[in-house]
């Protein structure tokens, strides 16, 4: 199954550390359920670093790399977050975290 989690639903903008937590229990629920995410970043054009190490990065905390990848769809994204979000997750891999 896939659970779609529209960013904007859930909360009032993408800004800050703790607006990311709140999206990023909403994706481990869903995981550890055995669903798919796909995170739609539909109506955010952009985001901080903050907000993604929120949301996705503490995600590594729980799974591998390879198991985000697989199972976390990241839709509506602009090429500045799809960016960002590949340079949160190399930092934090080359960290060790």
């Amino acid at each position: 199954m896939l659970n779609r989690i529209r960013l904007l639903d859930h909360v009032a903008r993408c800004s800050t550390y703790e607006d990311g937590a709140i999206i990023y229990r909403l994706i481990k629920t869903s995981l550890e359920k055995g669903e798919r995410v796909n995170v739609s970043f539909d109506g955010v054009f952009s985001a901080p670093s903050a907000f993604i190490n929120g949301a996705l990065i503490e995600l590594l905390n729980d799974y591998t790399f390879s198991y985000i990848r697989e199972n976390v769809i990241i839709s509506n994204s602009t090429r500045y977050l799809n960016e960002l979000i590949k340079q949160r997750f190399d930092f934090a891999s080359k960290s060790g975290n």
